[in-house]
């Protein structure tokens, strides 16, 4: 290949054009991105070189391929992984990086997608026999199944005044314990990978027809609240949305903000009445969880009369 000298004619004349190119892309960038916001904060970040997904349950993700592999999270529904090119043995098992969360191994048929080209991964003394699928949740054939059509909170006991145990995310596959309450409203749920509790029946796809009355001394009769459990406990002039996305929630608006949470794909959020100077970050309130900044385009609606919010 010929190398032109530092003081070559071409090289001097070419010299004042390619500085003219960058300066005009330049401007051009600084037109196009609003004030250093990325233009979205959260599709995973991986490169274009890898190949991803999507979750289409709530699907458990380990530490080794196979059942006896440790639970590390639980990825909601519509979750985006990333593949690290790595499949077990049998090919049943996919080895995933779930972003902002861990690297683990789930079960492919709860994919998407798969590529084929993964290679086969091998460990010592690595069980050989991996159950030929993982139910999400693992009940019996003999437990009836339903799935929670809203973010549900799971109870101690049944009514209001039951401790909150935990949120069970929209999708949330849980299987009926046998009992109700006796106005019928409150069924005991067991949500695999979670605590065994009590959730408002109207929330869920579908409730058996025999289940078994169940009552206790110190159950607070008759103080079930008939309205049914808003989900989340907003008043009536909060105005709400819901996520279209796995939505991080930051500290402060901008890509800076410490990262507080992920809210999952479906998540209710209530508006404080703030936005940021550009009108892309939004502070919500996430019931159950805490209040921080959002990236405006992944909720389902957001209102007009936000005031403005700045800090020094």
């Amino acid at each position: 290949m010929n190398v032109l000298p530092m003081h070559s004619p071409t090289t001097q004349r070419g010299r004042p054009a390619l500085l003219l190119a960058l300066a005009l892309l330049l401007v051009g960038l600084v037109i196009a991105a609003p004030a250093g916001i990325a233009l979205a904060q959260d599709e995973p970040p991986f490169s274009e070189d890898v190949v991803t997904a999507t979750t289409s349950a709530n699907l458990r993700i380990r530490s080794m391929p196979g059942l006896d592999g440790d639970i590390l999270t639980v990825l909601p529904s519509g979750t985006v992984v990333g593949f690290t090119g790595l499949t077990d043995q049998t090919g049943d098992w996919v080895q995933v990086d779930a972003v902002d969360g861990p690297v683990g191994w789930v079960w492919a048929a709860y994919l998407s997608n798969v590529p084929d080209n993964l290679t086969v991964w091998s460990a010592e003394g690595m069980a050989g026999d991996e159950e030929v699928a993982e139910t999400e949740p693992s009940f019996g054939e003999v437990v009836v199944t339903a799935t929670t059509t809203n973010n549900l909170r799971i109870r101690s006991a049944p009514g209001l005044d039951g401790e909150m145990l935990t949120i069970l995310p929209f999708g949330t596959v849980v299987g009926f314990t046998g009992l109700t309450d006796e106005t019928g409203d409150w069924v005991q749920v067991d949500a695999a990978g979670g605590p065994v509790g009590w959730v408002w029946g109207a929330y869920l796809s579908n409730v058996p027809d025999d289940l078994t009355m169940w009552s206790a001394d110190d159950t607070a009769g008759g103080q079930e609240d008939t309205a049914g459990v808003v989900e989340p406990p907003f008043g009536e002039d909060v105005v709400t949305a819901t996520t279209t996305a796995n939505l991080r929630l930051r500290s402060a608006p901008g890509l800076d903000g410490e990262l507080l949470t992920v809210l999952p794909f479906g998540t209710v959020v209530g508006f404080t009445g703030l936005t940021d100077e550009t009108g892309q970050w939004v502070q919500v309130d996430a019931a159950g969880g805490p209040v921080g900044w959002v990236w405006a385009a992944f909720l389902s609606n957001v209102p007009d009369d936000l005031t403005a919010w700045s800090a020094s």
